[in-house]
């Protein structure tokens, strides 16, 4: 299996995690701002705003240029590092959910975030996130569909009884709650007022 890369416009989202390297050139700005250097003495210093943009820029896609991934049938494989090259191998048996987002702002770029999660990983974020074209993800999908058709793997599919989501439907809903409060609410009435009102209040409803 070769190894590719993610889609270039992950090199955006690497620059948003070195954002936070722009604030030395805003406060560079304010310095010069509140020591009483005008435009000149700005520009004479702007060279070093330009090198931590260029910084920035460079880290970003030599980040992205570090990351490749190959997968088929069996796992997928992950090369990351730029100084330091470690790679991962991710069984697909252990993969519990491979899932893409369509967002917005990748849309335009013709592409969506290609996720994959195991059970050994967080709650929060994925175990593997790839910048794809939906043509692409889509084809490592239908590596972790394949699956069910290999040998040895046991595929169990729940599904609840149509009195269970009844049941549950009718706990859930607005009129249950609203019927649990107002026996709760007469409740407490004839506990303030006394039962002889409680009971006439019941008596009516019935």
């Amino acid at each position: 299996m070769g190894e590719r890369h993610a889609r270039p416009i992950s090199i955006l989202g690497n620059m948003s995690r070195l954002v936070v390297l722009l604030l030395f050139p805003v406060v560079r700005g304010f310095w010069t701002a509140l020591s009483g250097g005008g435009l000149t003495a700005w520009a004479a210093g702007a060279w070093f705003d330009i090198l931590v943009v260029m910084l920035i820029l460079f880290f970003a896609i030599a980040r992205w240029y570090s990351v490749q991934y190959a997968m088929d049938r069996r796992a997928l494989v992950l090369t990351q590092g730029v100084l330091f090259r470690k790679r991962r191998v991710i069984p697909l048996r252990q993969a519990t959910t491979l899932s893409t987002e369509r967002l917005w702002w990748l849309r335009p770029f013709g592409a969506v975030k290609f996720r994959v999660d195991t059970m050994a990983g967080g709650t929060r974020d994925a175990d593997v996130v790839l910048i794809l074209t939906p043509k692409e993800a889509q084809r490592l999908m239908s590596y972790h569909r394949a699956k069910d058709q290999a040998p040895g793997y046991l595929s169990m599919r729940y599904k609840p009884r149509a009195v269970s989501i009844a049941a549950l439907s009718a706990l859930t809903s607005n009129s249950f709650a609203g019927i649990l409060l107002t026996a709760a609410f007469i409740s407490s009435l004839g506990d303030i007022v006394g039962e002889e009102f409680g009971e006439q209040v019941y008596a009516t409803l019935g």
